[in-house]
């Protein structure tokens, strides 16, 4: 699984996702992708990767978020879903 992070999300989440749960996490800015429209990275993403994104949310609360929610993403994942929704619960 490689997670592409959206253009909105720090560069420096991708080295956290790679440390944190050992997954492939590259952003927008390392893909040469980060002036890309939506529908590019969609289609691209689609082939080759998951597209990561999020609404607003401070960076600390997005990791704290994703240390407790990371299992059951990576579940949904594993199991091909192409769109996961975390609430913020």
């Amino acid at each position: 699984m490689t997670l592409w992070l959206d253009a909105q999300l720090p560069p420096s989440l991708a080295v956290w996702f790679r440390e944190q749960f050992g997954v492939a996490a590259y952003s927008m800015k390392h893909l040469g992708l980060n002036e890309a429209a939506d529908l590019e990275i969609f289609q691209r993403a689609k082939a080759e990767s998951v597209f990561f994104r999020v609404g607003n949310s401070t960076n600390s609360y997005l990791r704290e978020l994703l240390n407790r929610k990371w299992p059951e993403i990576r579940l949904f994942l594993d199991q091909g879903l192409a769109l996961v929704t975390v609430g913020r619960g």
